[in-house]
Formats: C-alpha cells, sequence, structure tokens
C-alpha cells in the first residue's frame, strides 16, 4: 500500500517555490543536475520536471527518508489542500535545489532533500474533508508537530504519521486507475 505525505506551503517562500517547481515545471535543465538515472528517465516519461524539497531541520524527522516511488503527495496549503501527486524519484541533491529554489540565508538552509513527481494536479479540498487525516491537524487546522503547533502545544505530544487508507478511498475526488495514473475530477 502506498504511503500518504503531506508538505505545507503556507508562507510566501513556500508560495513562490510552488510556482517553480508544482505550479509549473522546472525550467532548469535537470538532466544535468540530476544524479540519479531512474529519476531522470521518470521524468522524461511524465514529459517535464515537477519537485519539492525539505530542509536538513526537516530531515531528521525521517518523513523524507520514509518517502518511496509511487507513495502520493498533498500539498496543504490556507487551511486546504490545493495539490495532489504522486513521487518518482527522491534525492539528496543541494545544487539543483539552490538553482530551483534559492538558499535561505536567514535559516542557513536549502531545500536539498528533495522528491520528483508526476505532474501535480490541482485540487480544493478543505482540511475537514479528509477525516482520514484530519487526526494530523488541531481543530484549527495547524498541523500537529509543525512550528505553529509546537508553540500553542500545551498538551502531550502527538504523532505525526501516515495514514493507512487507499487513495480511491482517501480522495474520491481524484481518479486513480489501475495502472496507477490519475486525473482530478473536481478542478477547481
Amino acid at each position: 500500500m502506498n504511503n500518504i505525505f503531506v508538505f505545507t506551503a503556507t508562507g510566501p517562500k513556500p508560495k513562490a517555490h510552488l510556482e517553480v517547481s508544482i505550479n509549473h515545471p522546472v525550467k532548469h535543465p535537470y538532466k544535468t543536475y540530476v544524479k540519479d538515472n531512474n529519476i531522470i528517465d521518470a521524468i522524461n516519461a511524465v514529459g517535464e520536471c515537477y519537485c519539492w524539497g525539505n530542509t536538513a531541520k526537516s530531515f531528521p524527522n525521517g518523513r523524507w527518508l520514509d518517502m518511496e516511488i509511487d507513495d502520493y503527495v498533498l500539498c496543504y496549503q490556507d487551511g486546504k489542500y490545493t495539490h495532489f501527486s504522486q513521487v518518482i524519484g527522491i534525492e539528496h541533491n543541494k545544487e539543483f535545489s539552490e538553482l530551483i529554489w534559492g538558499y535561505w540565508e536567514e535559516e542557513d538552509k536549502w531545500w536539498e532533500y528533495m522528491y520528483f513527481l508526476k505532474k501535480p494536479q490541482m485540487i480544493d479540498i478543505h482540511w475537514r474533508n479528509l477525516p482520514e487525516i484530519r487526526s494530523l491537524y488541531t481543530k484549527d487546522g495547524i498541523i500537529i508537530g509543525s512550528k505553529k503547533h509546537k508553540k500553542h502545544k500545551k498538551n502531550k505530544k502527538q504523532p505525526v504519521g501516515q495514514t493507512a487508507s487507499t487513495m480511491k478511498h482517501f480522495l474520491p475526488q481524484v481518479q486513480i486507475t489501475d495502472q496507477g495514473e490519475f486525473h482530478n475530477l473536481n478542478v477547481p
């Protein structure tokens, strides 16, 4: 069964990153920078390069390490899930990440723990409408375990995990074929 991962893109920097690597394909020559030929082949099969990256600070929690090819990815921003995709490759690549998203000088970080995706599909689903992962959030839509949650948290630590639901049940608005291809039935 495929895992489901959620990445957030609520702040100004992540929203800018969405424009250059999720809403639109990466314009840089990925064949020059991507090290793994299997990822290059997968990008070629998709036709364009779509990706997202984590910083080293988010790396230790293990979510990036747990990703596998064909796992599903949801983008969360401003109380809604806005994008849906599937992982086609995973690579630690500081050079390519800096070329795409730059360097976060204030934090001395790069978004170097990259995952490459099938073409992301736009969706418009309020976080409360996905009960299988709703438990990962507070009643106000704050992701449990996020910086914002840690600042406001007063009760015991709750784990952030992966759901065991299948995507056919998890996102009924998205049709998934037996070949693992998907398209959005509810484009905003």
